[in-house]
């Protein structure tokens, strides 16, 4: 498990490393939040598999089921933070709204 976890870590930092290289300083933390869901949707659908080396790996399929629906709940609140923290999350909503509604 302790391998694993070291595996995961070094990838995500590595993706964060080159994904991040060249955003603008205002933009880091929904980059961030946008590249931390990605991955663990990723390696969230590799578990799905249910691949038998992958279940030895993390040391048997109770600890699979675990891993998944941790990385689940990650995914979701990581892509729902993306979401509200980028800058043009409800840019021209209200607008475009409002305008087809009481224009003529």
């Amino acid at each position: 498990m302790k391998t694993t976890c070291t595996i995961v870590i070094t990838l995500l930092c590595a993706h964060l490393v080159l994904g991040l290289s060249g955003i603008a300083l205002g933009d880091l933390f929904p980059a961030t939040t946008a590249i931390v869901a990605f991955n663990a949707m990723a390696i969230s659908i590799v578990l799905a598999a249910r691949w038998r080396w992958v279940d030895s790996l993390l040391g048997g399929a109770d600890k699979t089921y675990k891993t998944h629906r941790t990385l689940g709940y990650t995914t979701v609140i990581a892509s729902i933070t993306h979401w509200v923290t980028a800058d043009d999350a409800l840019a021209g909503y209200f607008t475009v709204t409002l305008s087809t509604h009481f224009c003529a």
